[in-house]
């Protein structure tokens, strides 16, 4: 009588050899997808920032339009960002850049308004906006790097 497991192709399961290279090419994988899709989510949280500060300058630009400046009404009520043009995204219980104007920007003439990242880990630094169409980065401490790749893809 033969051992019926002696013949090679009558085994059945998987090797510990096996079941380890499954493991090292799932950890390759996930080392190169986990970071790519982090990305892609913080890229798309920075998209929303910026599509909220073009809201927050058209509300400033027709704050212009009736009052004739930036700052106060001609009876001197200041101008106060809606509270809705605050945080980004909007729509999440997490937020993760704060909209403000830029403190004593706000003129007659003029303002700059700012997303600050709550993640202090967002490379992408402040994001400036101002009434021109301006935009500049402030990266730790050189607020005239501009980085595209960040805030414009």
């Amino acid at each position: 009588m033969t051992n019926r497991f002696r013949n090679r192709r009558d085994m059945r399961g998987v090797t510990l050899i096996e079941l380890m290279v499954t493991v090292v090419i799932l950890g390759i994988i996930a080392s190169v997808a986990i970071p790519n899709y982090t990305e892609y989510v913080r890229r798309g949280y920075r998209t929303d920032a910026r599509g909220m500060m073009t809201e927050a300058a058209q509300q400033l630009e027709r704050f212009r339009s009736v009052n004739g400046r930036y700052d106060q009404t001609p009876a001197g009520v200041a101008f106060a960002l809606p509270a809705a043009l605050r945080t980004s995204p909007r729509d999440s219980n997490r937020v993760r850049y704060n909209i403000s104007i830029v403190a004593n920007t706000l003129t007659a003439n003029g303002y700059w308004l700012q997303a600050v990242p709550v993640d202090a880990a967002d490379a992408c630094g402040i994001y400036l906006l101002d009434q021109t169409g301006a935009r500049l980065n402030t990266v730790g401490a050189n607020p005239a790097v501009y980085l595209q790749n960040c805030w414009e893809r």
